[in-house]
């Protein structure tokens, strides 16, 4: 079976929204990332795909199948790599497993430890998005990755210094904007990793819990559709089903539903 980049992406491309994770670490050849495929029984096309983005904090993994033996097949083959990977060193990461939510039951079989949350994908289409953006609202720069990773990462985790500088880089290289206090203390933020010509992801959407509700997740949100419409027409986001305040904030901006997604959490030795 053919297996050829071009030949992945254009099997992705049949849901180029919710592929859109995979299609962009294939497309802009983002490193620290693997894709693998699954062909279907009789070998002549793709069945399902795996896609692994590896972080020092965090393992981020997209699973979609045509069926529930291939989806099997595929976990299987995710959680000997990740074992395989595994060091003497011992690094207990986050791990982020997405996928469909009919895949629930096979994917808490895998990890039976995890939590599974459901979650709403939701889009805007250019005009038809509400910008409400404050003026203490900054982009986010390579200076400020010390103060991103505090607040990015758990209170009781260990911030390094391989952490920090990944988070360097990654301000380096994407978009995010956020919201201090006069003290220097980021309040809000959110990022937009994922830039495809036909629609910008917006993600890690997160305010301090003792300031919500004071307009800042709209304000951060509205920011990146501001730059995303200079260049696409059309942006989504990944919002927990049970999260009824940040659904109501999206929906204000102009964001609608069109999926269902499944997002499981556990933690892995690697």
């Amino acid at each position: 079976m053919e297996n050829s980049k071009d030949h992945v992406l254009r099997y992705l491309y049949e849901d180029k929204l919710l592929n859109a994770y995979a299609i962009n670490r294939i497309q802009n050849g983002v490193q620290e990332s693997s894709t693998y495929i699954c062909p279907d029984r009789d070998g002549l096309k793709i069945d399902g795909y795996l896609s692994i983005f590896e972080m020092p904090d965090a393992i981020d993994i997209w699973v979609r199948a045509g069926s529930a033996q291939t989806l099997d097949e595929l976990l299987n083959f995710l959680l000997t790599e990740i074992h395989t990977r595994s060091s003497s060193k011992k690094v207990r990461k986050k791990l982020y497993v997405s996928s469909d939510p009919q895949s629930a039951s096979i994917v808490n079989e895998k990890f039976p430890d995890g939590k599974i949350n459901l979650e709403d994908a939701m889009i805007v289409r250019k005009g038809e998005e509400t910008i409400s953006i404050s003026s203490s609202v900054v982009k986010l720069s390579e200076k400020e990755a010390m103060e991103y990773t505090r607040f990015i990462v758990p209170d009781d985790y260990v911030i390094t210094d391989e952490l920090i500088e990944t988070n360097r880089k990654f301000l380096r290289e994407n978009l995010a904007y956020g919201i201090f206090d006069d003290k220097g203390k980021l309040l809000s933020t959110a990022n937009a990793l994922i830039r495809l010509p036909y629609i910008w992801v917006i993600s890690s959407v997160e305010t301090d819990p003792l300031y919500r509700r004071r307009g800042y997740a709209s304000s951060v949100v509205s920011a990146l559709m501001r730059e995303a419409f200079q260049h696409t027409d059309a942006a989504m986001l990944y919002v927990n089903r049970d999260n009824f305040d940040a659904i109501r904030v999206y929906e204000r901006l102009g964001f609608r539903k069109f999926a269902d997604f499944l997002e499981l959490t556990d933690y892995m030795d690697t």
